[in-house]
């Protein structure tokens, strides 16, 4: 059977019937008996292969959570950086944050001790805040790009854009992740282990109704409608750029107006490194997860189905890398943060000194 069976319908702990097989291996019956509540090795790796699994968490969790830290840190100092636009990217890199600093912990000690370690609830939980924070990073930059077409293709509504109605957008992304991530808890659908065993999902594989349609409903909310807007909002930009001269939204020979432009196509670059590492990370999982959900897990290689999860998590690294390559008022609001301000402490320091030796002259 291909089929992972939960306890919660048989009345006992998370487990599945003897003989079921799992994507690309076997479940053998003491495997059922010793994990019966921690968990199982859906796919079987080696001790290198968790081990490597393990590095590349803790290095996110490490670095990712210290990037999107220090840049929320940054954005909280600098006022002037809080713009409409920024307002997403902040809200963006809360959401990073979270992920590296919550959502990584549980599979990276449980890659250490080659199985999950958490317990049921936990395992629950896990899910429910990965696909929260995955859900909700993907309206928000469903956001940006939407505020990106606004701001370059219909340049005259950039103003009804305001940093209210960003925060109130942001709140609403946040919103529509948590709708949609918390059915499995209380019925439609259910969370679970998945790949290697390490990690938590929902439940791709039960060809039940009841379970299908919250596959369904994901793939068509969380998947189609977010994908198909940033591709309008993406290509619809890109033909107003291409078509600047024929179009009359902006006044070419208005030095303003091109310094303007100037400003909205380095903004727009951004975005689009920004979208494009949330979905070269993503995307993968995504394609194995539908694929195990509408076709079958049987086709999927062991090392596919184990890998994408990992790399989704790691997401979250990327972000504070572009914006201080890529974002100028960024990285002047970040060399004032901390560069100058601790040259500042330095010559305080200095003062002081020549105070207290003059003091004591």
């Amino acid at each position: 059977m291909t089929l992972l069976q939960s306890s919660k319908a048989a009345g006992g702990p998370r487990s599945v019937l003897t003989d079921a097989t799992t994507i690309g291996s076997v479940v053998t019956t003491d495997m059922l008996a010793d994990n019966a509540t921690e968990g199982r090795h859906f796919i079987p790796l080696s001790d290198a292969g968790f081990t490597f699994i393990a590095c590349m968490l803790g290095f996110t969790f490490v670095v990712g959570s210290f990037s999107n830290g220090l840049c929320l840190f940054v954005f909280i100092r600098n006022r002037r950086l809080r713009s409409p636009t920024n307002v997403f990217v902040m809200a963006l890199n809360l959401v990073d944050f979270l992920m590296c600093f919550t959502g990584i912990p549980m599979a990276m000690t449980s890659a250490w001790n080659h199985k999950w370690i958490w317990g049921d609830a936990m395992c629950d939980f896990e899910a429910f805040l990965v696909y929260f924070l995955g859900m909700a990073s993907m309206y928000v930059l469903m956001a940006i790009a939407f505020d990106r077409y606004i701001a370059i293709s219909k340049p005259l509504l950039g103003t009804k854009i305001t940093k209210s109605i960003a925060y109130v957008s942001c709140a609403g992304c946040y919103f529509l992740g948590f709708i949609w991530a918390i059915p499995p808890a209380f019925g439609w659908n259910e969370f679970g282990l998945e790949g290697a065993g390490i990690s938590c999902s929902v439940v791709w594989e039960n060809p039940d109704p009841l379970y299908m349609s919250y596959i369904w409903a994901i793939f068509f909310f969380c998947f189609i409608i977010p994908l198909g807007i940033m591709v309008y909002s993406y290509w619809g930009v890109l033909a107003t750029l291409r078509n600047l001269n024929k179009n009359s939204v902006w006044d070419m020979n208005s030095r303003v107006a091109r310094k303007n432009l100037a400003i909205e196509k380095k903004m727009f670059k951004t975005a689009v490194l920004i979208v494009a590492s949330y979905w070269i990370c993503w995307m993968p999982y995504t394609v194995v997860s539908f694929i195990s959900a509408f076709i079958g897990s049987e086709i999927i290689p062991p090392l596919f189905a184990t890998i994408p999860p990992v790399i989704a998590k790691c997401q979250g690294i990327f972000n504070p890398l572009i914006l201080v390559t890529r974002h100028k008022a960024f990285q002047k609001a970040f060399f004032a943060t901390f560069v100058v301000q601790r040259k500042r402490k330095q010559r305080t320091d200095y003062s002081m000194r020549v105070i207290e030796a003059s003091s004591i002259l």
